[in-house]
């Protein structure tokens, strides 16, 4: 299994995740691009509608990537 467990709830995980994305001063639509995710997919992530630790890790893995910080700081 490939899911990465957060020990944060999701509405702390997903208040990580935007608030990174400002502080790089990237758009939704930017991290989307850089990760190669669609765009549909990360604006769930980070409404909450998804759990990005239920991601597999390649995903999260990208994001953290397009967001340059380690995958902690997301999850």
């Amino acid at each position: 299994d490939n899911m990465i467990q957060s020990p944060l709830g999701m509405k702390e995980a997903r208040t990580k995740l935007k608030a990174r994305r400002l502080e790089v001063g990237f758009t939704q639509r930017d991290v989307a691009t850089y990760s190669g995710v669609k765009l549909a997919v990360y604006q769930h992530y980070e409404s909450g509608n998804r759990k990005l630790a239920n991601a597999n890790y390649k995903t999260i893995k990208a994001i953290a990537r397009a967001l340059v910080c380690p995958i902690t700081d997301i999850i």
